[in-house]
C-alpha cells in the first residue's frame, strides 16, 4: 500500500523558479505510483484549492496563521495524524517549523528537500537576529529529518560540507514536458512586450534577483550590441524586495531601456507564453540550484545557455545549448555563438534538448524514485 505523505510548502504558487513549477506536477504523477499526497501552504492570491492538480488536498491556511500559536499547532496537529511522513519543502520557515515539531510528537518520519536554501547568499539582506534564528531552527529540523532530498551531486555536498550527517538521496528535479511542447496564444504577451513582434526573444525566467547572475547577463548583452540587432532581451520572474527598480535602474543607466523589457511576477500562463515565443534561454545563475524554467525550455525546444553551477554537464554534452561559467566573459562568449549560429543549429540543439528532458528530468521516470524513499521510512504508529 502507498504511504500518505503530507507536503508542507510556503508558497504554492506558480513562480519563475518556485519549488511548485516542479511539485505541481510531479504530485500528480506520485498518484499514479500509489502515494497520497495532500499539502499544506500559506493563502495567497493564486491560491485556489479546486484548481489544485487532480488527487491534491489543499489546505491553504490565511498568512498570519504562521506567526504561531495554538491555531497552526493544532492545525499541523491534525493534519499530521491522517498521514505516514511529511515532507518538507524548505527549513527554517515557521510553517515548516510547526510541521517538524508535530511530526516529532506524532511519531511521524520526515523528509526535508532544502531547495537550496542552504547554500550561501552574499545578497541577502536579513538582520543578525533573523539570521541566527534561521539558523539555529533550520540546522535542528534538518538534523531531526529522517531523510534530506537533493536536487543535483552539487545541493548533497553543499549539505555534507555543511557538517550534516543525515542520510541524502539525490532526485533530480523533474517536470511533465508535454505541457511545454504545445504553442500557446501570444496576443496578450504582445501587449505587454510590444518588441516581440519583430524581434526574436532572449528569455530570462527566474527571480529579478543578482544571485541569478543578472548583472554579467547585462553587461555581456551591453558588449554584444551588433549581435543582438534584431534580439530582445525579457527579463521575467518575481521581484523580492527593491532589486526590480535596482535592476531596471542599472538598465536606464547603460541606455539599454529599449533592448530589454522587465515583467514582474508573470503568473503560470504568461511563463508558459513567454517560453513558446523564446528562440534561446539563458540562465547565468550563481548558485547551484537548477531552475525550473532551464527544464522547461528544453522540453518544449528551445536551446539553452546555462550556468555551470548547475552540474548539468549533459546539457553540452546532449548539444541541447551551452554550459558556461556565470560572469560577463564567459556569458559574452556564449552568448555570441549561439547569437551567430545558423537558425537550424537551434533548432537542433532544442529537440536534443526535448530529447534530453525527456529521459533523464521527466516526472514519470522520478516519481517512482520518492515513492520508494516514502516507502523506505517505515509506516506510521498504528
Amino acid at each position: 500500500m502507498g504511504k500518505r505523505v503530507l507536503h508542507v510548502m510556503e508558497s504554492f504558487s506558480r513562480q519563475a523558479g518556485s519549488p511548485a513549477c516542479l511539485w505541481y506536477d510531479l504530485l500528480t504523477e506520485l498518484h499514479t505510483c500509489g502515494v497520497t499526497s495532500s499539502l499544506v501552504t500559506v493563502r495567497d492570491g493564486e491560491i485556489d484549492p479546486s484548481s489544485a492538480p487532480p488527487h491534491l488536498k489543499v489546505t491553504a491556511i490565511e498568512a498570519d496563521s504562521t506567526s504561531g500559536g495554538l491555531h497552526l499547532r493544532g492545525l499541523m496537529n491534525t493534519l499530521i495524524r491522517e498521514v505516514d511522513l511529511v515532507h518538507l519543502h524548505g527549513s527554517a520557515n515557521r510553517l515548516n517549523r510547526a510541521a517538524a515539531s508535530a511530526a516529532s510528537r506524532a511519531g511521524r518520519p520526515y523528509v526535508v528537500s532544502p531547495h537550496m536554501s542552504l547554500a550561501p547568499n552574499p545578497f541577502e539582506r536579513m538582520a543578525l537576529r533573523r539570521k541566527l534564528a534561521a539558523w539555529l531552527y533550520g540546522n535542528g529540523i534538518i538534523r531531526r529529518a529522517a531523510c534530506l532530498h537533493a536536487g543535483s551531486p552539487a545541493e548533497a555536498e553543499l549539505i555534507r560540507q555543511r557538517g550534516f550527517r543525515v542520510r541524502v538521496e539525490i532526485i533530480p528535479p523533474c517536470i511533465d514536458p508535454q505541457p511545454y511542447q504545445q504553442s500557446y496564444a501570444t496576443e496578450a504577451l504582445l501587449r505587454d512586450v510590444p518588441p516581440l513582434a519583430d524581434h526574436r526573444c532572449l528569455l530570462f525566467l527566474g527571480r529579478i534577483h543578482p544571485i541569478e547572475g543578472l548583472a554579467p547577463l547585462l553587461r555581456a548583452c551591453q558588449g554584444l550590441v551588433d549581435q543582438l540587432g534584431d534580439w530582445h532581451l525579457v527579463l521575467a520572474g518575481p521581484a523580492p524586495g527593491s532589486w526590480r527598480g535596482q535592476i531596471e535602474a542599472a538598465i536606464r543607466r547603460r541606455g539599454e531601456s529599449e533592448g530589454v523589457t522587465v515583467l514582474a511576477a508573470p503568473d503560470a500562463p504568461r511563463q508558459n507564453e513567454l517560453l513558446a515565443q523564446a528562440e534561446l534561454l539563458v540562465q547565468p545563475c550563481l548558485c547551484p540550484q537548477v531552475p525550473t524554467a532551464l527544464l522547461q525550455a528544453m522540453a518544449g525546444g528551445v536551446p539553452v545557455i546555462a550556468s555551470d553551477q548547475y552540474g548539468l554537464p549533459q546539457i553540452q554534452e546532449r548539444q541541447a545549448g551551452l554550459v558556461t561559467a556565470p560572469n560577463q566573459r564567459a556569458v559574452s562568449q556564449a552568448l555570441e555563438q549561439m547569437l551567430t549560429a545558423a537558425q537550424e543549429r537551434r533548432r537542433e540543439m532544442g529537440r536534443n534538448g526535448r530529447n534530453l528532458v525527456g529521459q533523464e528530468f521527466n516526472c514519470q521516470v522520478h516519481a517512482p524514485c520518492f515513492a520508494e524513499l516514502y516507502e523506505s521510512l517505515g509506516s506510521a504508529p498504528s
